[in-house]
């Protein structure tokens, strides 16, 4: 959250596969993206800070704050 161009988050999960390899889900708004460098250097961002937590896999889903979704 505090990433420049990071609106929110839903859907994040954190859980371990057998309690040694440990993965990290979530869906981050973003807003003010104006290109898609932009989208870029957020992801990358992310990146950064997830490495100090040495999860085995993570995935990011990246959404625009102008992109219309329903939470059910």
């Amino acid at each position: 959250m505090d990433l420049e161009k990071v609106k929110s988050l839903h859907h994040t999960h954190i859980w371990s596969l057998e309690g040694e390899h440990h993965v990290f889900t979530s869906h981050i708004v973003l807003k003010e993206v104006e290109n898609f460098d932009q989208v870029l250097e957020v992801k990358n961002a992310n990146k950064e800070c997830l490495e100090e937590y040495q999860f085995e896999h993570y995935t990011i889903e990246t959404e625009l704050d102008s992109e219309t979704y329903k939470l059910r």
